[in-house]
């Protein structure tokens, strides 16, 4: 997996539409997400972990509801957009909690671009299962070894180096 771009609104503590553009940051090389502690290096682990697998990357946040940011003036809905390659293939994973009337929907879609550059879905009326089990198919993993080998909890990177390496599989938050 190569990732792309992520777009997200109304999610952590960002309350209006943000994006990442990961070829941009990755045109000269390896990146680093850095920054001062509250800059949102975890949420934007966080929206791809739920883009992908509908959680994030620790099991403190798990639902969107949780994630949503409660500085976004209600009637804004909440999503996450991740953009990637896998195999060949460019994918885009979306996810996201829309006002309905009274009470808020969940919904998921997983698109592949065309040859003409646009996004097609791939399930009709894409259920979350689906598309958990696409994410599964196209990254190699499923959630918990995402959580571990992407998204290292915080706190674990000076355990998991000094480990020994039937060790390093067993560290989880």
């Amino acid at each position: 997996m190569r990732p792309i771009r992520i777009e997200l609104q109304a999610f952590g503590p960002f309350a209006g539409a943000e994006s990442v553009d990961f070829e941009t940051l990755g045109r000269d090389g390896p990146f680093l997400i850095a920054g001062e502690t509250g800059a949102g290096k975890t949420t934007v682990l966080d929206a791809m972990s739920f883009a992908l697998y509908g959680m994030s990357s620790g099991h403190a946040r798990d639902s969107l509801e949780a994630m949503r940011c409660r500085q976004s003036a209600w009637g804004v809905d909440s999503y996450v957009k991740f953009t990637f390659e896998s195999g060949g293939e460019i994918y885009r994973f979306e996810r996201s909690l829309s006002y309905k009337k009274t009470q808020l929907s969940r919904n998921q879609s997983v698109l592949r671009q065309n040859a003409e550059g646009v996004f097609e879905p791939l399930f009709e009326n894409c259920r979350e299962r689906e598309a958990n089990d696409k994410a599964r198919e196209l990254i190699g993993l499923d959630y918990e070894q995402f959580r571990q080998v992407v998204i290292l909890p915080q706190g674990q990177f000076e355990r998991f180096l000094t480990s020994r390496v039937e060790d390093k599989e067993k560290i989880q938050n």
